[in-house]
């Protein structure tokens, strides 16, 4: 017998559903909503969870390249001290150059 998506039989004289739930569209649902971008607050909002925290459980698998983004940002704030400081220390390196007269030039 069919029903949705799916076909449902019996197996051992229980009723067997095989194929797509209403539930995996939602949850498919849920993974494109996070490849578009869209927030934990705005999922949890479209789904109808009362908490972010549900979202992040059941979803947090699926948040794509969480850690790479984290480390991506780190190394990127490191390399921009790293670049301040070595600026600060060659504008310190060129006031203490003997300043060049005009007669010089």
């Amino acid at each position: 017998m069919k029903a949705g998506l799916g076909t449902l039989t019996k197996v051992n004289g229980k009723e067997h559903y095989e194929g797509l739930r209403p539930h995996d569209l939602r949850h498919s649902a849920v993974a494109l909503w996070i490849a578009a971008g869209a927030s934990p607050k705005e999922i949890a909002t479209r789904v109808g969870h009362t908490s972010v925290s549900v979202v992040l459980d059941r979803y947090g698998h699926l948040l794509p390249g969480t850690e790479e983004r984290v480390t991506d940002a780190l190394e990127e704030l490191g390399r921009t001290a790293a670049d301040r400081a070595r600026d600060r220390r060659a504008m310190t390196m060129v006031a203490q150059l003997p300043q060049v007269s005009e007669a010089v030039k």
